[in-house]
Order: C-alpha cells, then sequence, then structure tokens
C-alpha cells in the first residue's frame, strides 16, 4: 500500500535550513576580513551554545530515563513551547528602585500561551511544574502562563531543548545566562564589563524572537554607565564587543 504521509525514522519533518539552526556572526564590515570584537563575542557565544547543546544532548536518556520521564509529553510540551510559547529577556530601569548596584536589571521568562477558552490546558501545564508560575489574562481572549523563576526555567529548558526546533537557539543562550546569573562569583562580584557581557548575552538572545523592537539594549546600558562615570578606560577597551550601532 502506498501513504501520502511520511514520518519514518530516515528522514526528519522538522529539518530546518542551515541559516535556521546556526547562529549568527555578522559579516565583516572593513576590507581584509578583519575580525571586531562583536564577532569575536559572538563566535565565542556560537561555540559555548554548541557546547551546551551537545552535552545536554548526549545526557539526555540517561536523565529521562533515571527520573522515569515520559519523553512523548516532553516533546509534546516542547512543541507547546516551539509553536505558542517565548523564551526572553525584559530589561527594566532600576532608577526608581533601591537596592541595585547597575541601572538595569533583567528578568527571564518562559511563557506558555493559550487561548483563554482553554485555560484549563495552562493549569494542568502549571501542575507539571510544581505549581510553579503565573496564569495571567494577556488579552482578553488569551491566556498565557509565565515561569520567571530561574531554577525552574534551567530544569525545564534542559528536558526540553533535545526536542525543540525553532527555540533551540533561544534555550542555549538562555541557560548559558543563568549559568552566569548562578555562579556566587559573578554574582557578588561582577564588574561592569562582566555586566555588559550579560546585557550582551541578552541582545542575541532577543535577536532570534519575533515582537517590537528593544529599547534598552546592550549600547543603550553601555551609553548609561559612560553617563554615570561608572566606566574606567580599561573598561571601555574591554567592552568594545558593544558596538555603536549595535
Amino acid at each position: 500500500m502506498n501513504y501520502n504521509i511520511n514520518f519514518d525514522n530516515n528522514r526528519s519533518l522538522f529539518k530546518l535550513d542551515k541559516k535556521d539552526q546556526d547562529f549568527r556572526i555578522e559579516k565583516p564590515k572593513s576590507a581584509g576580513n578583519i575580525k571586531t570584537p562583536n564577532q569575536i563575542f559572538q563566535e565565542n557565544l556560537r561555540q559555548e551554545a554548541l557546547k551546551k547543546i551537545d552535552i545536554i544532548e548526549k545526557n539526555h536518556l540517561f536523565v529521562v530515563k533515571q527520573r522515569n520521564l515520559n519523553e512523548t509529553e516532553l516533546a509534546y510540551i516542547a512543541g507547546f513551547l516551539d509553536g505558542d510559547g517565548t523564551i526572553q529577556i525584559s530589561t527594566a530601569s532600576t532608577e526608581r528602585q533601591g537596592g541595585y548596584v547597575y541601572p538595569f536589571k533583567f528578568q527571564l521568562n518562559v511563557a506558555f500561551i493559550q487561548l483563554a477558552k482553554r485555560q484549563s490546558f495552562l493549569i494542568d501545564l502549571q501542575q507539571k511544574f510544581g505549581n510553579r508560575g503565573n496564569i495571567r489574562k494577556k488579552t482578553d481572549t488569551v491566556s498565557e502562563l509565565v515561569i520567571g523563576d530561574i531554577t525552574i526555567i534551567k530544569e525545564l529548558l534542559e528536558l526540553l531543548l533535545p526536542y525543540l526546533r525553532t527555540k533551540k537557539r533561544q534555550a542555549a543562550i538562555a541557560l548559558l545566562i543563568i549559568d552566569h546569573i548562578q555562579d556566587p562569583v559573578n554574582c557578588n562580584n561582577l564588574t561592569c564589563v562582566e555586566y555588559l557581557r550579560r546585557a550582551k548575552l541578552v541582545d542575541e538572545l532577543s535577536f532570534y524572537n519575533d515582537g517590537r523592537k528593544r529599547t534598552n539594549t546592550s549600547y543603550v546600558i553601555k551609553q548609561k554607565l559612560i553617563s554615570l562615570n561608572r566606566l574606567t578606560q580599561q573598561d571601555l577597551q574591554d567592552s568594545q564587543f558593544i558596538e555603536i550601532n549595535t
């Protein structure tokens, strides 16, 4: 019998073009193909992200078996995140808030979006995540489950990453950002340059997301630090990976 629909193991229905799988590295703007600090930053990020993906995917089956997880369910949730979810970081000013060392703060969120009339599905999903996250009305007809706890986000993205397609890059970069945030040395002694590197990682993650143009980019944050006289000449030299046109 001839079949029109084919889901065999020899080919992938979801095989993306190389440009949709790889990480961006901007082309040289000057003659001689001299790499800019920004390009070097992007190349290093690409290597770190691909290494992160490789480690997670190699250990994935062991983790699934050890925790007795349902692979079909993980793949389904990953597909939901790919199609109707977001992995994003918001950047907000801290000028009117006390207790912050730097002028902007970053908040990582993973969200699952569904029609309000099917909000019960988000409730079920929330229960699977240990009742973490908040369900709220995005519009009159749309609800979303938003998770902001980086411990839960890290665990979730590591479980879903092997099944993700369109958001695999965002997940990998988000996990690198979490690694940096959870490093007690970096958190307690965060230099201006390290802070700007974190802001640049946020830029790179946001590049792969659809939506409105961000205003608080790493360049804006760098200019703010300059205006506050927070950057030394050495800091300016070390933060050249943030270019004027970023």
